[in-house]
């Protein structure tokens, strides 16, 4: 009986969080102007959509394009900062690599708001303003501190007789960390890249206050409009973007569990 009732938590709470999705996606077939008010199905705000024969749907494109941009450069700063970082952690001694990982842990512990609001303050301080170069900044480190989480998982499966072996049969430390590390940690990396990808992408709490008010990305550039007038063609954006963003989620768990049989 006790079990019987987790369940129904269970599927409850996962109603709670899908059910919008779903409706979400099935009001993007809509054929009609409003978001909520249905008028027969049809594919034509994704039509729209991917033609530009709209006027929101040109000036969407903007923001697709400078959020494809940051998230992939966030992507690849990601990728390598949490990768040195966990191999700079496993040779530190353990107060040191405590401290550390406190510290790199703080963007996953801290909400979005008080985040945004540090960074914005800071940049101030600094005299950096508001544009492409900011939110890279914020977005690595943010992406950093979960990519961080992967890599740690998978380095800590390493034997590391393997390394010990290839430095008795003459190779350089440098040698050995990329002919022995670095296949070792390949799964893991892409998908921390993914990760960071997708979490970039995505942001809009520390990205509202960060980006420039002429060059939205896409979060942002969406909200604006559903505050404003909510149309079909933002159920299709949306649609599209969370499409793209299991598309990724599932790419980075293959990708880990790729990793994870490879090595039993």
């Amino acid at each position: 009986m006790r079990s019987r009732g987790l369940s129904v938590a269970g599927w409850a709470v996962v109603a709670f969080l899908y059910v919008p999705v779903v409706v979400l996606a099935v009001y993007s077939f809509n054929h009609g102007l409003r978001a909520a008010q249905w008028e027969g199905a049809s594919t034509a705000w994704y039509e729209r959509l991917l033609e530009g024969a709209d006027r929101d749907a040109r000036a969407a494109r903007a923001p697709i394009l400078l959020s494809l941009r940051l998230a992939a450069a966030t992507a690849g700063l990601a990728v390598v900062l949490s990768a040195a970082t966990a191999l700079g952690l496993r040779r530190a001694g353990r107060l040191l690599s405590g401290a550390l990982l406190a510290l790199w842990s703080l963007p996953i512990v801290l909400p979005d708001v008080v985040l945004g609001v540090s960074f914005s303050t800071a940049y101030h301080l600094l005299g950096l303003e508001p544009g492409f170069l900011s939110l890279l900044l914020a977005h690595t480190t943010i992406a950093a501190s979960f990519a961080l989480v992967v890599v740690r998982a998978r380095l800590a499966t390493l034997d590391p007789t393997l390394v010990e072996a290839a430095r008795d049969l003459g190779a350089t430390r440098r040698r050995a960390t990329w002919h022995v590390v670095v296949p070792h940690l390949t799964p893991a990396l892409v998908a921390a890249g993914l990760l960071a990808f997708t979490i970039s992408f995505d942001d809009f709490m520390v990205t509202f206050f960060l980006h420039k008010p002429i060059e939205p990305t896409l979060p942002v550039w969406v909200a604006g409009k559903v505050t404003k007038s909510p149309t079909t063609l933002l159920n299709a954006l949306a649609t599209l973007s969370l499409a793209a963003t299991f598309l990724l989620a599932f790419l980075a768990l293959r990708s880990v569990r790729a990793g994870t049989a490879q090595r039993s």
